[in-house]
Parts: C-alpha cells; sequence; structure tokens
C-alpha cells in the first residue's frame, strides 16, 4: 500500500492560511489607526480626543443629549410592574372551566337513524366446530363468532352459510352482509 503525499496540498493551505491572517492583520491596524473624533451628529461642543481638554460634565451630558435624544426621555418612562406582583398573578388560581355544551339534540321519531357503513369486508367463512366470518380492513384481519362485539358498536348475532348478521348498538339496527360469491 502506497502513500499519498499530501505536502503540497498542505503547502497551499498554509499560503492561504498566512493570507487570511495577513488580510486581518492589515484590517485592524488599519481600524486602529482610524481618526475616531469624526461627529456622529450635529454636537454643539465635543472635545477632539478623550483627555484632551477637560470639558465639564454638563458640556458632556448636553452633547449626549443631542446625539441621542431618547435619552432625555428616559426619566418621562413608565416604571415597570411589580415583579413579584406579576409573578403572583401568574400563579393565581385556574380560570373556572367551560360552561358545558348543550346536548345534541335527539332526532325526532319521525326521522330515519341510518346507521354507518360497516368498517370491515367480510372475504369468507371459517368453520371449525364453531363458524366464523372472516373480516377485514386495512389495519386488521381477524374471526368473528356470534355473539362476538366489533369495535364497540357492531354485535355479530348469527354465522350462517348466506352471511353474517350484525347489529349497530347505538341505534339497534339490524343489518346482514352477504358472502362474496
Amino acid at each position: 500500500m502506497t502513500a499519498v503525499d499530501t505536502r503540497p496540498r498542505n503547502r497551499a493551505r498554509g499560503r492561504r492560511l498566512a493570507l487570511a491572517a495577513a488580510a486581518t492583520l492589515a484590517a485592524t491596524v488599519w481600524a486602529a489607526v482610524q481618526d475616531d473624533d469624526a461627529p456622529l451628529a450635529p454636537v454643539a461642543s465635543r472635545p477632539r480626543r478623550p483627555g484632551a481638554s477637560a470639558a465639564p460634565v454638563a458640556t458632556l451630558a448636553a452633547s449626549a443629549e443631542l446625539v441621542w435624544p431618547e435619552l432625555a426621555r428616559v426619566e418621562s418612562r413608565v416604571p415597570w410592574h411589580d415583579p413579584l406582583a406579576q409573578g403572583l398573578l401568574a400563579w393565581g388560581p385556574p380560570p373556572p372551566p367551560p360552561a358545558p355544551a348543550a346536548a345534541p339534540p335527539t332526532p325526532a321519531p319521525s326521522q330515519a337513524v341510518l346507521p354507518p357503513d360497516f368498517p370491515y369486508t367480510l372475504i369468507g367463512r371459517l368453520d371449525d366446530g364453531q363458524a366464523r366470518a372472516l373480516l377485514t380492513n386495512r389495519t386488521r384481519s381477524f374471526g368473528a363468532k356470534a355473539a362476538d362485539v366489533i369495535d364497540g358498536t357492531w354485535r355479530v348475532d348469527a354465522v350462517n352459510a348466506d352471511g353474517v348478521s350484525l347489529t349497530w348498538l347505538p341505534g339497534g339496527i339490524s343489518r346482514t352482509l352477504a358472502f362474496p360469491s
């Protein structure tokens, strides 16, 4: 196995790194020699260099108000609320529960209540001493015998040679599914 020589690539990388370091150093020196006394805004009197002239504090405060006029309004702001009071409000008792919703109206006797479609497909019959209907849907397949309750809403009344008799429990409506031919 031969070793790959990566020194030329390392030399090029080192040159790029040295060039980047030189550019960074040049930018730092340039920023250090720049005149910091360029005015930021119209100022009445501002010392040219810090420590060059001993300006009174009032003159400096007046120049600061010209540069940052929002500083003069600091005292007129509304004070913050007591944080302890806000914290205690956050931990107060929970709001009352919502009012119970009105019960859905019961259907009038004149309206016919129709059961929903049976959620399974009848695919066959298994008879191993006790007749079972083979049912399936997208998520599961199983065998059901008489008196089994499916999904808590459908009861198997009978499994015979013609099909399966079911009862929709919420409405008490019977239905028959025929075996596929």
